[in-house]
Protein backbone atom coordinates (compact mmCIF):
# COMPACT_ATOMS: atom_id res chain seq x y z
CA UNK A 1 0.00 0.00 0.00
CA UNK A 2 1.57 3.66 -1.12
CA UNK A 3 1.45 6.24 1.46
CA UNK A 4 1.94 10.10 1.28
CA UNK A 5 4.98 10.84 2.62
CA UNK A 6 4.27 14.26 5.29
CA UNK A 7 7.07 16.12 6.69
CA UNK A 8 8.08 14.57 10.09
CA UNK A 9 6.97 16.87 13.43
CA UNK A 10 10.63 17.48 14.45
CA UNK A 11 11.05 19.60 11.37
CA UNK A 12 7.83 21.13 11.71
CA UNK A 13 8.62 22.15 15.51
CA UNK A 14 12.13 23.78 13.82
CA UNK A 15 10.40 25.85 10.97
CA UNK A 16 7.76 26.67 13.45
CA UNK A 17 10.36 28.29 16.24
CA UNK A 18 12.62 30.08 12.99
CA UNK A 19 9.35 31.78 12.09
CA UNK A 20 8.95 32.57 15.78
CA UNK A 21 12.13 33.79 16.63
CA UNK A 22 12.48 36.14 13.07
CA UNK A 23 9.12 37.62 13.84
CA UNK A 24 10.30 39.02 17.63
CA UNK A 25 13.39 40.45 15.82
CA UNK A 26 10.87 42.45 13.16
CA UNK A 27 9.17 42.88 16.47
CA UNK A 28 11.95 44.33 18.38
CA UNK A 29 13.48 46.54 15.20
CA UNK A 30 10.22 48.87 15.36
CA UNK A 31 8.35 51.19 17.73
CA UNK A 32 4.96 52.87 17.96
CA UNK A 33 3.84 56.29 18.29
CA UNK A 34 1.51 57.08 21.24
CA UNK A 35 -0.29 60.19 21.41
CA UNK A 36 -2.02 61.56 24.48
CA UNK A 37 -6.15 60.19 24.08
CA UNK A 38 -7.78 63.41 25.43
CA UNK A 39 -7.13 66.69 23.50
CA UNK A 40 -4.77 69.52 24.91
CA UNK A 41 -6.74 72.15 25.86
CA UNK A 42 -5.58 75.99 26.05
CA UNK A 43 -6.70 79.10 25.61
CA UNK A 44 -5.32 82.36 23.64
CA UNK A 45 -2.16 83.71 25.19
CA UNK A 46 -1.16 80.89 27.61
CA UNK A 47 1.50 77.87 26.62
CA UNK A 48 0.25 74.52 24.97
CA UNK A 49 2.21 71.21 25.00
CA UNK A 50 2.26 68.56 22.86
CA UNK A 51 3.04 65.02 24.67
CA UNK A 52 3.95 61.42 22.97
CA UNK A 53 6.15 58.90 23.62
CA UNK A 54 7.25 55.77 21.88
CA UNK A 55 5.87 52.15 22.96
CA UNK A 56 8.24 49.84 24.21
CA UNK A 57 10.21 52.45 26.03
CA UNK A 58 13.92 53.15 24.21
CA UNK A 59 16.24 56.02 23.17
CA UNK A 60 15.15 58.33 21.31
CA UNK A 61 18.12 60.56 21.39
CA UNK A 62 20.07 59.32 17.63
CA UNK A 63 16.12 59.77 16.49
CA UNK A 64 14.89 62.52 14.47
CA UNK A 65 12.06 63.97 15.93
CA UNK A 66 9.07 66.73 14.43
CA UNK A 67 5.91 68.08 14.84
CA UNK A 68 4.23 69.27 12.42
CA UNK A 69 0.80 69.92 10.71
CA UNK A 70 -0.83 69.72 7.32
CA UNK A 71 2.83 69.58 5.56
CA UNK A 72 6.06 67.47 6.31
CA UNK A 73 8.22 70.44 5.81
CA UNK A 74 8.39 73.04 6.90
CA UNK A 75 7.70 71.68 9.85
CA UNK A 76 6.11 73.43 13.69
CA UNK A 77 9.56 71.88 14.94
CA UNK A 78 12.59 69.52 14.34
CA UNK A 79 14.91 67.36 15.89
CA UNK A 80 17.65 65.58 14.26
CA UNK A 81 21.38 64.35 14.87
CA UNK A 82 20.65 65.56 18.49
CA UNK A 83 20.15 69.08 17.84
CA UNK A 84 17.15 71.45 16.71
CA UNK A 85 17.03 72.38 13.19
CA UNK A 86 15.32 76.18 13.03
CA UNK A 87 16.05 76.08 9.08
CA UNK A 88 13.30 73.36 8.93
CA UNK A 89 10.62 75.25 11.19
CA UNK A 90 7.88 76.88 9.96
CA UNK A 91 8.01 80.78 10.23
CA UNK A 92 5.36 81.11 12.83
CA UNK A 93 7.00 78.93 15.38
CA UNK A 94 10.32 80.28 15.16
CA UNK A 95 10.83 81.67 19.12
CA UNK A 96 8.03 80.02 20.37
CA UNK A 97 8.57 76.56 21.07
CA UNK A 98 10.35 74.88 23.61
CA UNK A 99 11.75 71.02 23.38
CA UNK A 100 11.24 69.29 26.63
CA UNK A 101 13.71 66.04 26.34
CA UNK A 102 14.00 65.65 29.95
CA UNK A 103 12.51 61.69 29.60
CA UNK A 104 14.26 61.21 25.93
CA UNK A 105 16.30 58.04 26.73
CA UNK A 106 12.61 56.63 27.36
CA UNK A 107 11.26 57.59 24.30
CA UNK A 108 9.15 60.01 26.21
CA UNK A 109 9.09 63.56 24.71
CA UNK A 110 6.90 66.66 24.18
CA UNK A 111 6.96 70.19 22.27
CA UNK A 112 5.59 73.70 24.74
CA UNK A 113 4.21 76.41 22.40
CA UNK A 114 4.56 79.79 23.98
CA UNK A 115 1.97 82.48 23.34
CA UNK A 116 -0.43 80.34 21.67
CA UNK A 117 -3.07 82.19 18.73
CA UNK A 118 -6.02 81.12 16.83
CA UNK A 119 -3.78 80.37 14.47
CA UNK A 120 -2.54 77.34 16.64
CA UNK A 121 -6.04 75.36 17.08
CA UNK A 122 -6.04 72.02 14.98
CA UNK A 123 -4.18 68.90 14.43
CA UNK A 124 -0.29 68.20 15.05
CA UNK A 125 1.47 65.06 13.67
CA UNK A 126 3.92 63.77 16.17
CA UNK A 127 6.68 62.27 14.09
CA UNK A 128 9.84 59.53 14.72
CA UNK A 129 12.48 57.84 12.57
CA UNK A 130 15.38 55.85 13.24
CA UNK A 131 17.26 54.53 9.92
CA UNK A 132 14.53 53.46 7.67
CA UNK A 133 12.37 52.42 10.04
CA UNK A 134 9.63 55.40 10.97
CA UNK A 135 5.84 55.67 13.05
CA UNK A 136 3.71 58.70 13.94
CA UNK A 137 0.45 59.72 15.86
CA UNK A 138 -1.49 62.77 15.81
CA UNK A 139 -3.55 64.75 18.39
CA UNK A 140 -5.70 68.38 18.65
CA UNK A 141 -5.09 70.93 19.99
CA UNK A 142 -8.13 72.75 20.86
CA UNK A 143 -7.43 76.74 21.46
CA UNK A 144 -10.25 78.76 23.06
CA UNK A 145 -11.09 82.85 23.33
CA UNK A 146 -9.83 83.92 26.68
CA UNK A 147 -13.19 84.42 29.16
CA UNK A 148 -13.18 87.85 30.72
CA UNK A 149 -15.51 88.28 34.08
CA UNK A 150 -16.70 91.65 35.04
CA UNK A 151 -18.03 92.38 38.99
CA UNK A 152 -20.00 95.59 37.45
CA UNK A 153 -22.50 93.33 35.15
CA UNK A 154 -23.03 89.89 34.10
CA UNK A 155 -20.71 88.68 31.73
CA UNK A 156 -22.13 87.20 27.81
CA UNK A 157 -22.15 83.85 27.40
CA UNK A 158 -18.39 82.39 26.51
CA UNK A 159 -17.67 80.60 23.15
CA UNK A 160 -18.27 77.34 23.97
CA UNK A 161 -15.29 74.92 24.62
CA UNK A 162 -14.84 71.74 24.11
CA UNK A 163 -15.38 68.98 26.88
CA UNK A 164 -11.78 67.66 28.12
CA UNK A 165 -13.64 64.14 28.91
CA UNK A 166 -14.30 63.84 25.50
CA UNK A 167 -11.43 61.93 23.59
CA UNK A 168 -10.00 62.67 20.67
CA UNK A 169 -9.50 60.17 17.88
CA UNK A 170 -6.36 57.86 18.10
CA UNK A 171 -4.41 56.43 15.43
CA UNK A 172 -4.36 52.96 14.91
CA UNK A 173 -0.65 52.12 13.88
CA UNK A 174 0.03 50.04 10.55
CA UNK A 175 2.54 48.57 12.31
CA UNK A 176 -0.22 47.35 15.03
CA UNK A 177 -2.61 46.01 12.23
CA UNK A 178 0.55 44.08 10.57
CA UNK A 179 1.85 42.62 13.84
CA UNK A 180 -1.92 41.50 14.97
CA UNK A 181 -2.40 39.99 11.27
CA UNK A 182 1.12 37.68 11.98
CA UNK A 183 0.63 36.42 15.44
CA UNK A 184 -2.90 35.42 14.47
CA UNK A 185 -1.47 33.59 11.31
CA UNK A 186 1.40 32.29 13.54
CA UNK A 187 -0.87 30.82 16.27
CA UNK A 188 -2.92 29.46 13.20
CA UNK A 189 0.09 27.84 11.65
CA UNK A 190 1.20 26.34 15.54
CA UNK A 191 -2.67 25.26 16.25
CA UNK A 192 -2.75 23.20 12.18
CA UNK A 193 1.18 21.95 12.82
CA UNK A 194 0.06 20.43 16.56
CA UNK A 195 -3.46 19.10 14.51
CA UNK A 196 -1.50 16.99 11.94
CA UNK A 197 1.25 15.69 14.25
CA UNK A 198 -1.39 14.49 16.79
CA UNK A 199 -3.47 12.38 13.05
CA UNK A 200 -0.32 11.13 12.49
CA UNK A 201 0.53 9.47 15.72
CA UNK A 202 -3.32 7.95 15.32
CA UNK A 203 -3.35 6.68 12.49
CA UNK A 204 0.65 4.91 13.00
CA UNK A 205 -1.64 3.81 16.34
CA UNK A 206 -4.46 2.83 13.83
CA UNK A 207 -2.14 0.57 11.69
CA UNK A 208 -0.52 -0.70 14.75
CA UNK A 209 -3.43 -2.17 16.38
CA UNK A 210 -4.53 -3.51 12.65
CA UNK A 211 -1.48 -5.38 12.25
CA UNK A 212 -1.44 -6.61 15.34
CA UNK A 213 -5.15 -8.26 15.14
CA UNK A 214 -4.20 -9.59 11.15
CA UNK A 215 -0.97 -11.43 13.00
CA UNK A 216 -3.43 -12.72 15.86
CA UNK A 217 -5.82 -14.18 13.36
CA UNK A 218 -2.95 -15.36 11.39
CA UNK A 219 -1.79 -17.19 14.29
CA UNK A 220 -4.89 -18.75 15.10
CA UNK A 221 -5.66 -20.51 11.70
CA UNK A 222 -2.29 -21.72 11.46
CA UNK A 223 -2.94 -23.64 14.95
CA UNK A 224 -5.81 -24.69 13.95
CA UNK A 225 -4.63 -26.07 10.68
CA UNK A 226 -2.41 -28.05 12.80
CA UNK A 227 -5.01 -29.67 15.22
CA UNK A 228 -6.62 -30.58 12.28
CA UNK A 229 -3.48 -32.02 10.79
CA UNK A 230 -2.88 -34.15 14.18
CA UNK A 231 -6.31 -35.46 14.27
CA UNK A 232 -6.23 -36.74 10.66
CA UNK A 233 -3.01 -38.55 10.92
CA UNK A 234 -3.88 -39.90 14.29
CA UNK A 235 -6.82 -41.32 12.87
CA UNK A 236 -5.07 -43.21 9.59
CA UNK A 237 -2.77 -44.52 12.93
CA UNK A 238 -5.76 -45.88 14.56
CA UNK A 239 -6.85 -47.12 11.31
CA UNK A 240 -3.70 -48.90 10.31
CA UNK A 241 -3.48 -50.48 13.42
CA UNK A 242 -7.09 -51.95 14.05
CA UNK A 243 -6.58 -53.55 10.48
CA UNK A 244 -3.42 -55.49 11.71
CA UNK A 245 -5.07 -56.46 14.84
CA UNK A 246 -8.05 -57.84 12.96
CA UNK A 247 -5.27 -59.65 10.00
CA UNK A 248 -3.94 -61.31 12.96
CA UNK A 249 -6.90 -62.81 14.45
CA UNK A 250 -7.71 -64.51 11.36
CA UNK A 251 -4.20 -65.86 10.71
CA UNK A 252 -4.53 -67.35 14.18
CA UNK A 253 -7.73 -68.52 13.41
CA UNK A 254 -6.80 -70.41 10.21
CA UNK A 255 -3.99 -71.84 12.49
CA UNK A 256 -5.46 -73.38 15.22
CA UNK A 257 -8.99 -74.93 13.07
CA UNK A 258 -6.83 -76.77 10.53
CA UNK A 259 -5.46 -79.40 13.12
CA UNK A 260 -8.63 -80.11 14.58
CA UNK A 261 -10.23 -80.79 11.68
CA UNK A 262 -7.52 -83.56 10.47
CA UNK A 263 -7.56 -85.18 13.44
CA UNK A 264 -11.40 -85.46 13.55
CA UNK A 265 -11.63 -86.93 10.01
CA UNK A 266 -8.71 -89.21 11.15
CA UNK A 267 -10.77 -90.23 14.22
CA UNK A 268 -13.37 -90.89 12.00
CA UNK A 269 -11.97 -92.87 9.23
CA UNK A 270 -10.68 -95.10 12.15
CA UNK A 271 -13.87 -96.06 13.26
CA UNK A 272 -14.79 -100.34 12.62
CA UNK A 273 -17.38 -100.28 10.08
Amino acid sequence: MNMTCFPDHSVLSGLVAVLFLQLLTRISAHFTVVAHAEPPLTTIGEDATLHCHLFPKKSAERMEIRWFRSQFFPAVYVYKDGKERDEEQMEEYRGRTTFVRDNIRDGNVALKIHNVTAFENGRYHCYFQEGRSYEEAFMDLKVAKAVWVSTSMPSESPSELPDPRTPGPEKVSTWMVVLTVALSALGLFIAFSIYFMWKQHRRRKTLFIEKEIECEEKEKEFDKKGQEHMGKERECNLTGWRRTQLHAGTTATFSFGTPVRRLLRDFLHDLPG
